[in-house]
């Protein structure tokens, strides 16, 4: 199970478009680590990989957003902390019970339907606000 980019996920940014990008192969990434049976100390490091990189990412995403005063910055910054939510809970999960190809691909098929979603409404929304503002 490959998750791929889709132009409906391009929000027209070409910075933002690149994080998610790299977001996306992270989770491949480690979608591979859990087909191949690869050590755990593997996977959990690609995890801890992909929850900084998200962090980074929401950090750079939040400051745009005050830097325009974006009128839905709560809302936006909420959704963020529940992906971030979501990785905490697979990296206890896989912690706890061990890696399996199972319980990291489901969790990852409702991080990538969450970040589909993110991206599609919150994160187009916030860059049609930033544009409209500046007319």
């Amino acid at each position: 199970m490959k998750i791929e980019w889709h132009p409906t996920l391009a929000t027209g940014d070409a910075q933002i478009d690149a994080h998610h990008r790299a977001m996306l192969e992270r989770i491949n990434e480690l979608v591979v680590a859990c087909k191949e049976r690869r050590e755990t100390a593997v996977v959990h490091e690609l995890l801890g990989f992909l929850q900084q990189y998200v962090q980074e990412h929401f950090a750079a995403e939040e400051s745009y957003l005050r830097q325009h005063q974006v009128v839905n910055l709560h809302e936006h910054c909420r959704q963020h902390q529940q992906l971030k939510k979501q990785l905490d809970e697979l990296e206890a999960t896989c912690g706890q019970e061990g890696i399996s190809l199972g319980v990291v691909t489901n969790s990852l098929k409702l991080t990538y339907l969450w970040l589909k979603e993110h991206i599609q409404v919150m994160d187009r929304s916030m860059l049609t606000a930033v544009a409209t503002s500046r007319v």
